[in-house]
């Protein structure tokens, strides 16, 4: 998936992260999921979410539990070219954080996510672009 989609704007404070993504809309798994009707797969909602973490935290992570998915509007990169992620987060121990995060442009929602992920190492400070 390394180029489904990038990071335009990428902020970070102690427990948020907000970030603008472009998605890739010639990206080959838009061909399969689904052909002449492409929307971005679930599991790809998921690994942005993580990769932001990864790159908020600059540590590796492991999803470990999802509390609560839900797919409320589908994005179709040729009519969702990009949109607005934002992540809550907090340690609940020295290596796993509990994060909530969303999808969105304006009024229109269109992922949520609540879940822990595994860390493995001691926090770190977030850091921004």
């Amino acid at each position: 998936m390394n180029d489904l989609f990038y990071t335009d704007q990428f902020q970070v404070t102690e427990k948020t992260i907000s970030a603008v993504i472009s998605l890739n809309d010639g990206h080959k798994i838009f061909s399969g999921h689904f052909p002449g009707q492409p929307i971005l797969p679930g599991v790809c909602m998921i690994h942005i979410v993580k990769e932001l973490l990864v790159k908020a935290l600059q540590t590796d992570l492991r999803l470990i539990k999802t509390d609560q998915i839900k797919f409320l509007t589908v994005i179709d990169p040729r009519h969702t070219p990009s949109f607005h992620v934002k992540i809550d987060f907090d340690w609940m121990d020295t290596e796993t954080i509990k994060a909530s995060g969303s999808f969105f442009n304006g009024t229109t929602v269109y992922f949520k996510v609540q879940g822990s992920l595994f860390g493995g190492v001691s926090h770190k400070m977030p850091v921004s672009d």
